[in-house]
């Protein structure tokens, strides 16, 4: 994630966190909350908030292991992204919604910070045990950092 510049990214927490002042502790349940943060973003959304048109998805597996990234491009240009981690004994993930604080200025930037999510999960995951599969995994997703051309 280091590799992200400034200028890549958006903070959208102050205007999110006036949205909920707005609508108050139970924002989360108003259908017009959710419209007027995907408003913010330039997104549609269900009336939870959640991002329902993936532009671009990317899977890595191996040996137990899988990393599912999702990235969402909005009408205004800003960029998503949810990410979803599997090991053979745990798992994390979050969804795409217009809560989040936080919007990329390109698709190569919200890719970047994605994948570097999930290599920062691959570390954690080391600690309950750092074998030759979870290596394998970690380098498929290291190549994802930068998408291939596509030559034809």
């Amino acid at each position: 994630m280091e590799n992200l510049q400034t200028q890549d990214r958006i903070d959208f927490r102050c205007e999110l966190h006036a949205i909920r002042q707005k609508f108050g502790p139970k924002y989360f349940r108003e259908p017009k909350a959710a419209q007027e943060a995907a408003r913010l973003w330039g997104y549609d959304c269900n009336e939870h908030g959640v991002l329902m048109h993936v532009t671009e998805k990317i899977r890595v597996e191996h040996k137990g292991y899988s990393a599912t990234v999702r990235l969402y491009e909005s009408a205004k240009g800003y960029w998503h992204v949810s990410t979803n981690f599997t090991a053979p004994d745990s798992g994390s993930g979050n969804p795409a919604s217009v809560w989040d604080g936080l919007a990329f200025t390109n698709g190569l930037a919200a890719r970047r910070y994605a994948v570097g999510r999930l290599l920062d999960r691959c570390d954690t995951q080391k600690r309950y045990g750092d074998t030759p599969a979870l290596a394998t995994f970690k380098r498929k997703l290291e190549a994802e950092l930068t998408p291939q051309l596509a030559l034809f």
